[in-house]
This record gives structure tokens, C-alpha cells and sequence, in this order.
């Protein structure tokens, strides 16, 4: 799932011919200089065909403008820095908006953009209000290293200090190129359910996803992702690894916590491994990504958040008619798939089925949505309690007022609302912890 938000502050790779003469720094600013003018036509004119197909020109309009409804207008801009690393030219500078700080960097391999990304670059990104309130002595981290198929990102176990047998969650992170915390706006969720759920004798181990890691992907990559390459491959080796190590925790009771796309995987990752004790779904869509990715969309335009909305849904109704013709001599190879996915990751999901798939699954289960979720709704909630209705595994909870990060949120729900640091309700750790412990 590709929401909004995850497009700005991942990874867009895009492959633009600037003039090579140019410095570094004067190439970053005309990148930066066509975003914020929504020179679309400009920039698209410029990509490779095979750029064209991974970003469309809606996604590039609508990039600069979706970035301020969440940290609000631009305010200054500091230095401009550039840097040669392993042979890519990279040019980058700070960006004060009315709501946080943001770094802009934009790397070059010769006269074509490499990569070009927004992260978060101030103290509050760092911090929450709840790692302060969590953080002390009766909690012990480990940083590690999680290894799966050549690639290694960072990881941290959290588990309570004065316990060496507690049960352990690993957390699969929802879409994008995440941090280990879940980082969005001011929030940590990820980071905040380690911290809390350790408190309540339960470990955790999460990890940097292998997107985020590895943001600078090679065409060959990108252009063959698929979803396990993203999400379920390495979940699995995670749990392996746990199984198979000395850290401190019961291996017969390793739990796995899939967020938003990470639960939606979680039947498949289920049936790759018989080493989990029982799954976590929170706010797990149950419905097609395309079905789903066209209600958000729409959603924000009802907000005033999406203007560009009419024009962008004739052009994504067109790609995803053309994605139902998969297999047929009718499918286009050449028309652009909707928000850029690899032909090879709509492939992958093509065939997959995570209601039917989930309704197999016979260890326990927890079913969890906030009633104020947008990206995920009670709709996909209703799904998940008919498909998996009279199973005494399956355990449902939903949160009054609660978004898709188990924060309050105002009414309608809003991107904005990740600007606000904030914290999960005790009900919410509480359901957690008692499910994984058997309370």
C-alpha cells in the first residue's frame, strides 16, 4: 500500500538529464525548484521511459503540495552541502517548514538523478513523549544486525531488563522505506510499542525495513521488487534468527506484529514458517491494494487535501483496468502502473488472497483497527470479523477515536495529525501484552 504521505518521505528514484556541467549544489537546487513549482511537464519530459513507469506525472504534481498539508509552508532554507560518495554525487539541504525541519537530498550518477528523498532533521523527530516517560533501567536494548539474502539493516531487541525468558514480538512495518521506529511526522510508534510493551514483560525486535536501508536500489532491483522482497523475507528471517540465537527471550513464544501492510502479509508469512506462537494484525487492510490505495485517495480529496484528484482518478481507473488484463494479450506493458509499483510487485500480489489466506491459519490470532483509521478502515475491520467469523483463534479489538498509529485523532482523520506527537492508549498495550502472554 502506497499512501501519500510515504511517497514524500521515501525514496523517489527518478532519472532526469541535467546538464552535467553544472555543479552539484546547482543541480539540487533546480530539482528542488521544479518540485516546489509543480513543473511536472518539465521533469516527466525528462525521465526514461523506465522512470515514466515507475512515477507518474500526478504523484510528481501533487509532491510538493502533499508535503506542506503535513509539515505546513516552507520557511527558509539553510546551506547547501554536496559530497561524492561511492561514486554518486550527492547534493542536500535543510528545509525549515511551519512544522519541523526536513532534510532534501537529491543523488546524482553523472548527468541523472540516482535518488531523491525527504527525511525528518530536527530534535523532535528524535524524541518522543514517550521514550522519555518509557526510558530507564528496567529496560535493556541490544542493537543487532538482521541478514537475509545479502542485505543486513540495523535491528534493536527490547526486552525487560530482569527477565531473560519473556515472549518476543517482532514488528513488520507497514509500507515505504521505514526505520526500525515507524517514524512518521513527530511520531514513533514502533519505537513506542518496544518501550511500553517491555515495561509490560514483553521483548520486541524490530528493524530497519530493507527499503529504507538500501534506499539507493539499482534499476535492476526496482524494476523486479516484489512484496517478499519488501516485507515478508525478511520477517521470516528475523524470526529464525531469534529461534536459532542466545538473546534472552522464549523461543517458544516468538509472536509476530504486522502494521497496516506488514499485517496484511501476515498470512503469507505464516504459512512460510511454523516457528510463531500466534500473529498480531494491526490495521491490516483486507481489501485489494488497488481498491484501497483509490479510497484514500479519494478520501483526501473530499478533505481538500488531494486537488488534483479528478484527473489523477481517470488516470489510475485506466492503469488498474489495465492491470486486470494481466495474462491477456490486451495487457499494456507500457502504460504506467498506478503510483509508480513495479510491474513484478503487482504480479506478486495478483494471486494473493490475505482473507482466504488468513481463514487458514489455526494458532492465535489478534485483530486489531482503530474506528478513526482512514488509510485502513472499519470497513476492512468488517471484512476481516465476516471472513474469519466462529474461529476460536481469532481474537477482534477496535479503538474508539484512535488513527492508524493507535493515536487520538481529530475528526476526520488527517495526515496533519501525524504532526502531533502524541501516545497509544494503555488499552492498546495492554491488549497486546495479555494476548501474547495468554491473560
Amino acid at each position: 500500500m502506497r499512501k501519500l504521505l510515504a511517497i514524500l518521505l521515501t525514496v523517489l528514484s527518478l532519472s532526469c538529464a541535467l546538464n552535467i556541467e553544472a555543479g552539484t549544489i546547482d543541480r539540487g537546487q533546480r530539482v528542488l525548484r521544479l518540485m516546489m513549482a509543480a513543473d511536472t511537464d518539465s521533469l516527466y519530459a525528462e525521465m526514461t521511459t523506465e522512470m515514466q513507469s515507475a512515477i507518474g506525472k500526478m504523484q510528481l504534481k501533487v509532491m510538493w503540495h502533499t508535503l506542506q498539508l503535513t509539515f505546513g509552508k516552507l520557511q527558509s532554507m539553510g546551506e547547501w552541502t554536496e559530497q561524492t560518495t561511492m561514486g554518486y554525487d550527492i547534493a542536500a539541504c535543510p528545509l525549515q517548514m511551519e512544522r519541523g525541519r526536513l532534510l532534501f537530498s537529491v543523488t546524482f550518477a553523472g548527468d541523472r538523478i540516482a535518488g531523491m528523498f525527504f527525511t525528518r532533521h530536527d530534535a523532535q523527530a528524535q524524541t518522543t513523549t514517550t521514550e522519555a516517560a518509557t526510558t530507564g533501567t528496567d529496560i535493556h536494548e541490544e542493537h543487532e544486525w538482521l541478514e537475509c539474502d545479502g542485505y543486513r539493516m540495523p535491528a534493536i531487541l527490547t526486552r525487560p531488563a530482569s527477565c531473560t525468558d519473556a515472549p518476543c514480538i517482532v514488528i513488520v512495518h507497514g509500507s515505504g522505506p521505514n526505520d526500525m521506529d515507524g517514524t512518521v511526522g513527530s511520531n514513533k510508534p514502533y519505537r513506542e510499542l518496544a518501550l511500553r510493551l517491555a515495561k509490560a514483560g514483553v521483548a520486541t525486535f524490530r528493524y530497519d525495513k530493507r527499503t529504507y536501508t538500501y534506499r539507493q536500489m539499482t534499476d535492476s532491483v526496482r524494476d523486479n521488487i516484489t512484496i517478499d522482497y519488501e516485507t515478508t523475507d525478511d520477517a521470516i528471517a528475523a524470526v529464525e534468527m531469534l529461534h536459532s540465537g542466545d538473546f534472552g527471550i522464549d523461543t517458544s513464544r516468538i509472536f509476530i506484529l504486522g502494521h497496516s501492510q506488514g499485517g496484511m502479509m501476515i498470512p503469507r508469512i505464516a504459512q512460510r514458517t511454523g516457528l510463531l506462537r500466534g500473529y498480531i494484525m494491526m490495521s491490516a487492510p483486507a481489501r485489494p491494494l488497488m481498491e484501497l490505495l483509490m479510497m484514500q485517495l479519494a478520501y483526501l480529496y473530499e478533505h481538500g487535501l488531494n486537488p488534483e484528484w479528478p484527473t489523477m482518478k481517470e488516470d489510475m481507473e485506466r492503469q488498474i483496468a489495465n492491470i486486470g488484463k494481466l495474462g491477456t494479450p490486451d495487457f499494456d506493458e507500457k502504460m504506467p502502473r498506478p503510483m509508480g509499483l513495479p510491474l513484478s510487485y503487482i504480479k506478486d500480489l495478483a494471486g494473493y488472497d490475505q482473507t482466504s489466506e488468513a481463514a487458514r491459519i489455526d494458532k492465535p490470532l489478534l485483530v486489531m483497527n482503530g474506528e478513526n483509521d482512514y488509510q485502513v478502515t472499519m470497513d476492512d475491520f468488517a471484512i476481516w470479523q465476516k471472513a474469519l467469523a466462529g474461529k476460536s483463534n481469532v481474537v477482534f479489538k477496535s479503538y474508539k477515536g484512535l488513527n492508524h498509529i493507535y493515536h487520538k485523532s481529530g475528526t476526520p482523520s488527517l495526515p496533519s495529525d501525524y504532526t502531533v506527537a502524541g501516545n497509544m492508549p494503555q488499552a492498546v498495550i495492554n491488549d497486546i501484552s495479555g494476548f501474547v502472554k495468554g491473560e
